[in-house]
């Protein structure tokens, strides 16, 4: 049985939080005032969590600062499998671990489904954190000039 399923639970929920965090910020951010008002009326909470309706609301835009458009249609549909994947290996953990604790799942089976998700969560978090840095590619490049 594993001994620290609590610390592992409770980090791979930060790991969740985090990466659905950011993306949460970047589809706000996508969307115009109107926009983020609209579509936190009309889409519920699982809705919102899962991001399913997402690209109703969002548009590509052109950027001034950055002096192009950026495909938001494109990127949000990558959001939003992403937030469904983490999710779902989130519950999946949860049940493994759970299982193990209670003897039906042998140790090895719950260690690879831990593993998988960490694994599924720093590429995930890697994804996203390219997504901002193509996104807002001149900020960047400005802000990390030596």
């Amino acid at each position: 049985m594993m001994r620290n399923a609590g610390w592992l639970l409770l980090f791979s929920l930060v790991i969740l939080l985090v990466v659905r965090g950011l993306m949460s910020i970047f589809v706000q951010l996508s969307m115009s005032k109107k926009e983020r008002k609209q579509y936190r009326t009309s889409a519920g909470i699982i809705d919102r969590w899962f991001l399913w309706s997402i690209p109703h609301y969002v548009k590509d835009r052109y950027s001034r600062y950055e002096k192009r458009v950026i495909h938001y249609t494109m990127i949000v549909p990558i959001c939003r499998m992403i937030s469904i994947t983490l999710t779902v290996l989130f519950l999946t953990e949860l049940v493994a671990i759970l299982l193990n604790q209670l003897g039906f799942l042998a140790l090895k089976y719950a260690e690879i489904v831990c593993i998988v998700y960490f694994v599924v969560g720093f590429v995930s978090f890697c994804i996203v954190a390219a997504i901002e840095f193509f996104t807002n590619r001149r900020y960047h490049r400005s802000r990390y000039k030596k």
